[in-house]
């Protein structure tokens, strides 16, 4: 809740693996975010806002001036990395709030 981040590399705030949901990210600013080739791999195409399960609460939040995306809404069939599970599916998910 209420962060500045301006000129950093890859992914700036996120919620990485899908699982997670009825979380709140409020009142941020991204402003200048790079690309980078030795972070994750989707960080060559880096988002201000990664979202990768829609049922979280998105107020306030601000993009400017990323190499690729604003808000990105990765939405996979199943969770992955550590929380990975075939039991839920965030493309299928409600959205939150996005205000």
């Amino acid at each position: 809740e209420k962060n500045v981040v301006y000129n950093a590399m890859g992914h700036n705030i996120f919620i990485e693996d899908g699982i997670e949901t009825n979380n709140r990210i409020l009142h941020n600013l991204v402003v200048s975010t790079k690309r980078s080739w030795s972070l994750l791999n989707t960080d060559a195409t880096p988002a201000c806002f990664w979202i990768t399960n829609p049922n979280n609460h998105w107020i306030g939040n601000h993009a400017a001036g990323s190499d690729r995306y604003g808000f990105w809404f990765d939405l996979h069939d199943h969770p992955m990395g550590p929380s990975a599970t075939n039991s839920i599916c965030p493309r299928g998910v409600q959205l939150g709030t996005f205000r």
